[in-house]
């Protein structure tokens, strides 16, 4: 008969050596104390010294800490093995030897009799990233070089810890093989996720092909800043240069008188821009643009090639740029008549692109009302969201709550967020925060305030633009050459407690005086633009910009012009930059207006107005070889005004996307964007094995060169065979029938000692 042997290992509290002691001098506490007794009931006195020696003798063992070894895993238990292979075009790059990173990939790690070996230590599944993390089946991955590696960005990071948080705890263990150059398109830092990895337990192993490589090259990028142009408007294209291992070559020319240019080209007219590296390996320049007449216009922004280029081709971008000539309907409400609307009035009614009008309450139940460039009847305060959505900006001075009920202050939310409407706060705070019904349409339009008000109020501050607002609202109405004592200024402006996040702050408010901001600074915002929903919201902070359209003026300065300029340019912009064009209730919008080969483009098309019918438009799709592909449309999340859809483009060009709309205004719109098959993937190719050590290293993974794909799985079953416990030694004296035992026994010695006459 074979008898069951209870293993057991030791895990003392302390030294065994004092837990010795410790109860040796306590055994000869007790034995003296019932020495003394012995004479008297020496029956009783031996029986109670033998159970307090038991129990000194019971604790002694607790405190070796007896424990059961665990459970050794099933031999039939395989980790889990998450593999995942670079499929960016870096992987292209032919440095091992005369093969390619992922041929040496496929030729090796990927190999039918690596793949096998793996299988026998490990559940493998298989992963391709690039831009994105994706399941990839073994024959995918094996297939064409130029088919696999097609990606034009590398987030390595990003797609590790997307693997890491979908992987599910399995009892046999989770481990990560990262296949890859290293590279990371965002430089993301891999800490973080090697940090996620450990704490879930999960090895990341990672193996680096290729080396450092230079390719010697140029690509340059471009898209307008705008969606669309108004006519006699100034806008600009901006124009990104990346260039890698031409340092020398552009310095020698900057020291000869020839720096690098960039050239733009529209209807036969050529014009050239200098480029300033500074020692870095891209430039940015923005391009102004400006087109009188209604259109669509292509603009042609090129480098010329320089000697020993790698691809030539990809130094020439496309711009398309969409002018209109529909007047922008504008709507300027003002609850306490002031001089700050009066002049903004005047400026903006001067503007021939703009039908404005303008309704002033100067006293309960009357209104003055101006109107300009319109022939239809009188208007009136909107009362309704059709109303409201006549107009493409609204903008509100004072007094909100006195021009406005408050049902239609709640319009205004729903006609900005869902309705692609445009909201200007000419005066900072809209409404009086010192009555009771002003504070209620602070609450009403909360959500469309780019900024939460402090308290107090601020004086005497000059308006300072920031490089956003310069690039932006300011670009073309603000000279560099403006005195400081004739800068915009506000006599008043209330305190602001933050920006609320995803805001852009276009300019500061500093001390009068000053007209210009220092790179780091902290000065309160004086002209804020937010995005809430699909419209566009901006605020003026504070008032006393119409003496700005009143200062005095030198001969060489007009700064009257200025004001009207940027009036004139800030309702411009803001338009410019929402989805709907003047007078249209669709719009037809693009992800971008030029993407990389391979890269997939969203479409999406939007009415202003929720139908009946439903909103269902007919999208088709004009490749540069003239086929034309219909785009499946679906539904936005949570839109009922929107559709959304994608293409993947397949070649280089020029293509045209068409969008039907029945009762649409307009029913048919088309627009354009152009696909090049230039890529930074290419470009900056060099290999970054430390952020594949790093990451390997901080989630207790291994490391691993790309001749060494015969050890892995040699070294993987070794790590899962010396860790096959999943847990350490488990104590067997921590249960509650130990501690009952113990106490039941103490209590008897104790009740029999007092019975006994020896307490």
């Amino acid at each position: 008969m074979n008898i069951p042997q209870l293993a057991l290992i030791w895990q003392p509290m302390i030294s065994p050596q004092r837990i010795v002691g410790m109860m040796a001098v306590m055994a000869a506490l007790a034995i003296v104390v019932y020495a003394r007794s012995m004479r008297q009931n020496p029956w009783i006195s031996t029986g109670l010294l033998v159970m307090r020696l038991a129990v000194l003798a019971a604790l002694a063992t607790l405190l070796m800490g007896p424990s059961a070894p665990p459970p050794p895993r099933p031999k039939t238990l395989r980790p889990y093995l998450h593999v995942l292979v670079d499929t960016s075009q870096s992987m292209l790059t032919q440095d091992m030897g005369r093969r390619s990173r992922l041929a040496a990939v496929q030729q090796t790690w990927l190999s039918p009799e690596r793949i096998e070996a793996l299988g026998l230590v490990s559940r493998p599944s298989f992963y391709g990233f690039d831009s994105a993390l994706r399941p990839m089946s073994l024959e995918a991955l094996r297939g064409r070089e130029d088919e696999v590696a097609t990606g034009t960005a590398t987030h390595l990071a990003q797609s590790v810890r997307r693997c890491i948080e979908q992987a599910q705890t399995d009892p046999a263990g989770v481990a990560v093989l990262v296949v890859s150059d290293g590279r990371d398109s965002n430089d993301a830092s891999m800490q973080p996720i090697a940090l996620l990895a450990r704490a879930r337990g999960i090895a990341i192993h990672t193996v680096c092909v290729g080396g450092p490589t230079r390719q010697k090259d140029i690509v340059v990028s471009a898209s307008p800043a705008q969606r669309y142009l108004l006519a006699g408007t100034q806008g600009y294209i901006r124009v990104r240069v990346h260039q890698e291992g031409l340092d020398a070559v552009i310095e020698a020319a900057q020291q000869q008188g020839r720096p690098l240019q960039v050239n733009v080209a529209c209807d036969g007219k050529t014009d050239s821009v200098p480029l300033r590296f500074d020692g870095q390996g891209r430039a940015a320049v923005d391009l102004p643009i400006r087109q009188d007449d209604a259109g669509e216009y292509s603009y042609r922004i090129w480098v010329e090639p320089l000697d020993e280029e790698f691809e030539p081709a990809n130094n020439v971008q496309h711009a398309f740029v969409e002018v209109v000539d529909q007047r922008i309907r504008a709507l300027l409400l003002e609850g306490e008549p002031f001089w700050e609307t009066r002049f903004a009035a005047r400026a903006l009614r001067k503007d021939p692109r703009i039908e404005l009008t303008y309704i002033s309450e100067i006293a309960v139940d009357k209104q003055v009302v101006i109107v300009n460039r319109s022939g239809a009847a009188m208007p009136k305060v909107p009362t309704t969201l059709k109303e409201l959505r006549d107009y493409d900006v609204l903008i509100l001075g004072r007094g909100l709550e006195r021009i406005l009920s408050p049902e239609v202050r709640r319009l205004l939310v729903e006609y900005v967020g869902d309705h692609g409407g445009n909201l200007i706060f000419a005066r900072g705070q809209a409404y009086d925060p010192a009555t009771s019904s002003g504070r209620q349409a602070g609450r009403d339009i909360a959500v469309l305030e780019p900024v939460v008000w402090g308290r107090g109020p601020l004086h005497n501050l000059a308006m300072a633009p920031t490089p956003a607002g310069r690039r932006g609202i300011f670009y073309g109405a603000w000279d560099e050459q403006v005195e400081a004592d004739q800068a915009p200024s506000f006599t008043i402006m209330p305190a602001v407690d933050r920006v609320k996040t995803g805001a852009a702050v276009l300019a500061r408010a500093v001390e009068a005086g000053r007209a210009t901001l220092d790179p780091d600074s902290s000065d309160p915002p004086a002209l804020v633009r937010m995005d809430y929903g699909s419209g566009r919201v901006l605020a003026v902070l504070g008032e006393g910009l119409w003496r700005w359209g009143l200062a005095s003026v030198s001969d060489s300065q007009d700064v009257t012009r200025p004001y009207e300029r940027f009036w004139s340019s800030m309702v411009g912009w803001l338009v410019m930059g929402s989805d709907f064009k003047p007078g249209q209730d669709t719009a037809l919008l693009l992800g971008a207006l030029g993407t990389p080969l391979g890269e997939p483009l969203l479409i999406e098309a939007a009415c202003k107005t929720a139908r009946a019918e439903g909103f269902d438009p007919t999208v088709r799709v004009t490749a540069p070889d003239g086929t034309v592909t219909p785009v499946a449309m679906r539904p936005s999340p949570g839109s009922r005004t929107r559709v959304q859809g994608a293409i993947v483009p397949d070649q280089p060009g020029v293509y045209v996307v068409h969008m039907t709309s029945e009762n649409g205004t307009p029913p048919k719109l088309e627009k354009r964007f152009n696909v090049t098959d230039a890529s930074l993937e290419r470009l900056k190719a060099s290999a970054d094995p430390g952020a594949l050590v790093r990451l390997a290293e901080e989630s207790g993974g291994m490391v691993f060169r790309s001749d060494q794909a015969g050890r892995f799985p040699l070294e993987l079953a070794g790590l899962f065979t010396s860790g096959s416990a999943t847990a350490g030694p488990r104590h067997v004296w921590d249960t509650w029938p130990v501690l009952v035992v113990l106490l039941v026994w103490a209590g008897c010695e104790w009740i029999l000692r007092k019975r006994a006459g020896l307490l």
